[in-house]
């Protein structure tokens, strides 16, 4: 199983003052003075630098590129703004002139560990350990004590399966606590020392026993790091120790505040102890937080529907059906609580909404045609059936319904003919023959009866 690591993380640098869009163009608009001076070309080139980084922050790249390109016209031999474009080509995609940018930029600043770490990170994306490796221990060299270049050395290790050299350089980090890497370096050892249990036969807890103590590592060092709680939940999910994953989840809601993909395992768990209560709380906040609250809000609906709160659980199921107005699923549920509540209209509306394609439609259909009888419209009844019938032919109870429909009705011989009929397209089925064969012994010829029902 490949690890997957952050390798590259491309930082914004702030303005310390803004400047509006106006501003920009006034700045932009000066007129150069008859005799140029060094005030002046400096005053153009900050003016560039400027409007480049707002570009940036607005996420305009190109944009951004042509300003920073300006201010080298000006300042050709200033390194901040070549950083700048180098970076700025990192977001395009276009790592053949970033990489061409930091080398010169190196040649003639080679303790810049900014520009060496961005270049060591385009290597690193474009999966060039080696050049990548070879950039990292350069910054080590000038900053020994450099976390974040350990990290990423530590990761090149993991993505070349070299797990023990990761780790060893990850326990480095680890081992110095206050530094701001040491949480996430936690978090990868834990992650291989992870991997390599869900990969062994699980006999080796050696692999899980130091996991556990990695991610619990990472939340003392790194509190917020909601992944660390995550997989420290996974394992004790594959362990089947469901009170630990409640634990370790609960905790971290309590420290950190509520997280959506927490509470909606959280809600999972405590459904699966039936204590509805916890769910719901967990399942609101979901519902409120999640990019996807379609699946929240159909469990809040299920979980009111077996408690018998109705009104709760349409209300729900209405809001799904504002999103997705087909739901064959949502459409079953609400149909299933207005036929438990007697509102057989509203009933047979939902139910005849489904269509043949769901797994609902057998059973909607018959639910709907039993509502319909009890409403005593027997021939909206045999019409809904018929339309049934023609979309699901296969379907034996559709043929059955339909003739104990027409036998309510004493058209005995109806009922009779559409169940030959059904006989033909369906000539083994036992039900169709059986009922076949109760209509024949009702018109009292036993010998059919006993014919069709053997």
């Amino acid at each position: 199983m490949e690890l997957r690591l952050l390798f590259f993380v491309c930082s914004v640098l702030g303005l310390s003052s803004c400047t509006s869009t106006n501003q920009i163009r006034s700045l932009s608009a000066v007129e150069a003075p008859e005799v140029i001076n060094h005030e002046y070309i400096q005053t153009k080139a900050d003016v560039h630098f400027i409007t480049g980084e707002l570009y940036s922050l607005q996420g305009n790249s190109e944009a951004a590129i042509d300003q920073f390109k300006s201010v080298l016209v000006y300042d050709s031999s200033s390194s901040r703004p070549q950083f700048r474009l180098a970076v700025e080509y990192v977001k395009v995609g276009n790592t053949f002139e970033a990489i061409k940018i930091c080398e010169a930029i190196l040649v003639k600043t080679p303790l810049d560990t900014e520009t060496r770490s961005l270049l060591a990170g385009i290597y690193a994306a474009n999966q060039s350990f080696k050049e990548a490796e070879t950039q990292y221990k350069a910054i080590l060299k000038i900053e020994p004590e450099n976390t974040e270049a350990l990290v990423m050395l530590g990761a090149i290790a993991a993505e070349q399966k070299n797990y023990e050299k990761a780790v060893g350089l990850f326990q480095k980090v680890i081992n110095l606590d206050s530094a701001p890497s040491s949480g996430l370096a936690a978090f990868y050892a834990g992650r291989i020392r992870q991997l390599q249990y869900e990969k062994s036969d699980r006999k080796q807890s050696i692999y899980k026993d130091q996991a556990i103590k990695l991610f619990e590592r990472s939340l003392v060092l790194k509190p917020n790091h909601s992944d660390s709680a995550l997989n420290l939940a996974r394992i004790y999910e594959i362990e089947k120790k469901p009170n630990q994953v409640i634990e370790v989840l609960e905790n971290y809601v309590k420290s950190q505040g509520p997280h959506a993909q927490i509470s909606e395992i959280l809600a999972q768990k405590y459904l699966e102890k039936n204590k509805s209560a916890e769910a719901v709380e967990h399942l609101q906040y979901v519902e409120q937080h999640s990019d996807e609250p379609l699946q929240a809000k159909l469990k809040l609906a299920s979980i009111w529907i077996d408690e018998k709160k109705f009104d709760l659980a349409i209300n729900k199921l209405n809001e799904i059906l504002q999103i997705v107005p087909e739901s064959d699923r949502v459409n079953f549920y609400l149909a299933a609580i207005y036929e438990e509540t007697g509102k057989s209209t509203l009933a047979i509306k939902h139910f005849l909404q489904i269509e043949k394609e769901s797994p609902y439609f057998v059973e909607a259909r018959l639910h709907a045609v039993y509502q319909l009888k009890k409403e005593n419209q027997n021939e909206q009844a045999l019409q809904s059936l018929e339309e049934a019938i023609s979309k699901s032919p296969q379907t034996p109870e559709f043929y059955t319904l339909y003739a104990g429909l027409l036998e309510d009705d004493n058209q005995i011989d109806r009922a009779i003919v559409s169940l030959k009929e059904a006989l033909e397209k369906i000539p083994k089925n036992s039900q169709i023959k059986f009922t076949l064969g109760t209509l024949y012994d009702k018109q009292g010829d036993k010998d059919l009866a006993i014919q069709r029902m053997s």
